[in-house]
């Protein structure tokens, strides 16, 4: 099955039909054009180890033989359960028969495997919360409310929606910072793959006292840097650096400590400030 997912088209072939699945509808396409990349996952009735690992990326020991590689992954008793193998712009995930959690599996590597893709063409993936307001984003992080932050939001603002609940795509562009939904947006089904424009970062901290904190730029840029959950693994450092220097520059970026039960006030903070 063909998908759109930031701006990219991606055929990705799953064994699970179920609630993985599901995450995928909105983001079906039928165009004709190429794939960026091709994801497949099959079952199989034996995997024999590999043998002398020579190489290890993103903390995976690969086995390269003819500019294919190769990786395992074990059970506690040492038996390959699942062997990845990226040839080209094809990349195969093999379970062996009987493997009890195929869904899960298929979840993590693909967006692992989407991850490592994507951040070749310069996309930042984030790990945290984001809800629209007209054709604009808040990113919302921090402690464990934020999930319960972006739910009263949507529940307040019923205008908008949800992008995502966990996993996010962000991207400079014509000078400005782009966010794009994906699939693997936590337990909440997103319905819509367009673009939106970043505009504000808020990091939620639990307090007593409901303040804003003012941020000098060196905070934010170690903010953005520690507490969005980018994949460091996969990006040039220079790069990393560069692209928190441009959220400090071109996003408004606020710290709230205390509870979010004046949301409204939170939402004019954020908003029109």
């Amino acid at each position: 099955m063909k998908y759109n997912i930031a701006e990219k088209i991606w055929i990705i072939n799953f064994i699970n039909e179920g609630k993985t699945k599901e995450h995928f509808n909105s983001f079906e396409t039928n165009t004709s054009e190429e794939p960026l990349h091709t994801i497949n996952f099959e079952v199989v009735e034996s995997i024999e180890p590999l043998r002398s690992l020579n190489e290890i990326e993103n903390g995976l020991h690969m086995y390269v033989i003819n500019n294919v590689k190769y990786f395992d992954i074990e059970d506690d008793n040492k038996k390959v359960i699942i062997r990845g193998e990226y040839q080209g712009n094809v990349s195969t995930f093999y379970f062996l028969k009987g493997f009890e959690e195929i869904e899960k599996y298929e979840y993590i590597l693909s967006y692992m495997r989407f991850t490592e893709i994507i951040s070749k063409h310069y996309f930042i993936t984030l790990h945290a919360s984001c809800v629209t307001l007209g054709n604009h984003a808040f990113i919302i992080t921090g402690n464990r409310t934020r999930k319960s932050f972006t739910s009263e939001w949507l529940k307040k603002y019923n205008s908008c929606e949800l992008i995502s609940n966990d996993k996010l795509i962000v991207k400079l562009e014509n000078n400005m910072l782009k966010v794009y939904a994906t699939p693997w947006s936590g337990e909440e089904i997103v319905e819509n793959n367009q673009e939106w424009i970043l505009k504000t970062i808020l990091f939620l901290e639990k307090g007593f006292f409901n303040r804003f904190i003012e941020l000098n730029t060196e905070q934010k840029i170690k903010i953005t840097a520690t507490d969005l959950g980018i994949m460091t693994d996969t990006l040039d450092n220079n790069y990393l650096f560069d692209f928190c220097i441009n959220l400090v520059d071109k996003v408004d970026i606020y710290k709230y400590k205390g509870k979010i039960k004046n949301i409204n006030d939170i939402f004019k903070k954020i908003y029109f400030n």
